[in-house]
């Protein structure tokens, strides 16, 4: 009797175990589907953003380190999914081999998150960067060209330099623009970063080749100030009357040699203006300039020196030939008288 009731009650218990069972069975389908489902966009994401780091040149960098932990998540959640696979075609069940598989997939979706996160973090870096860059090198050209400017825009290495800077700073200009117009666009976004990267050899290029050139043209003029004041001293003193009188002679040479010393004078002055800026004022133009109207002072006192010279010689000629004359006169008479 009682073992009757024992088997009846173990009939009576399969139902509801395999009932259970196939509940159990269908839930793990379930679940693994939809991780297979998940894990087939981790995939496309997965590929997406290696891509993404590639095209930006696989950097070293926090970004490239979270895509390589997302790609090993992936990739073990991949073998976790062969797991169960291999089980399902066995017919075996194990509730473990779903489970993992589900974590698996789960954690590949985080870190695949993370990947993206980081990448976008790194963009939005770059691209504060170049947007700074790009406004910092327009400051700089815009110096340098009005520095260039200055000196006359010389055919030279200054100049060629400048011209490369320049179209290199409006290359990144524009690529700024057209990121601006459209920030989501991968595209736009890198050939931006590109652009403004390459304006920081061509800007601090010229500005050597121009701080190299204003160098040379301040040492030159320099010494050719103390020329001109030299000159001007030793025509001042030739000047001076013989006879010990006071005033020069009052002539078109003493009027050239006022002149000249009125533009020896002038060039003095800009000297010491262009000394007080000494090349470090803030305003580097302003030093370009005067250094370009220093020059040309010097130049135009080292023309009147010349005039100055000119008409003292001519002075000096007539002198030595109105006594060279008398003299000969002179030679005349005691031939007459000795006669």
């Amino acid at each position: 009797m009682h073992a009757r009731c024992f088997v009846n009650a173990v009939n009576a218990l399969e139902a509801p175990v395999e009932k259970a069972e196939a509940s159990m069975d269908a839930r793990d389908a379930s679940s693994v589907d939809g991780a297979k489902q998940l894990l087939d966009k981790c995939k496309s994401d997965m590929e997406a953003v290696e891509a993404r780091n590639v095209a930006m040149g696989s950097p070293s960098d926090d970004a490239s380190i979270a895509i390589t932990h997302a790609r090993a998540a992936f990739n073990f959640a991949v073998s976790k999914g062969e797991v169960v696979d291999e089980a399902a075609a066995d017919g075996h069940r194990d509730t473990s081999h779903a489970k993992d598989f589900r974590d698996a997939v789960a954690k590949a979706r985080e870190t695949i998150n993370a990947a993206w996160k980081a990448v976008h973090k790194r963009i939005e870096k770059l691209i504060a960067t170049s947007m700074q860059l790009t406004e910092d090198a327009r400051e700089e050209l815009d110096v340098l060209i009005a520095r260039n400017d200055a000196a006359g825009r010389p055919e030279d290495k200054s100049t060629e330099s400048l011209m490369t800077a320049v179209s290199a700073v409006s290359l990144a200009e524009a690529a700024r623009e057209r990121y601006r117009g459209s920030p989501n666009e991968d595209e736009l976004v890198d050939a931006f970063i590109k652009a403004a990267s390459d304006i920081g050899d061509s800007v601090t290029v010229t500005t050597t080749y121009i701080e190299t050139y204003e160098e040379t043209i301040t040492t030159t003029v320099t010494t050719r100030c103390t020329v001109i004041r030299e000159r001007l001293a030793k025509l001042q003193t030739r000047n001076k009357p013989d006879d010990g009188e006071e005033d020069a002679p009052a002539d078109s040479a003493t009027e050239a040699l006022a002149a000249a010393a009125e533009a020896v004078a002038a060039a003095t002055e800009l000297e010491e203006s262009v000394n007080a800026l000494d090349g470090g004022a803030d305003d580097k133009a302003a030093y370009a300039k005067a250094l370009a109207e220093l020059v040309v002072s010097v130049e135009t006192a080292e023309d009147a020196l010349d005039a100055a010279k000119a008409a003292l010689d001519s002075r000096d000629a007539n002198n030595v030939g109105g006594a060279a004359e008398q003299l000969q006169e002179m030679t005349k008479v005691l031939l007459y008288a000795e006669g």
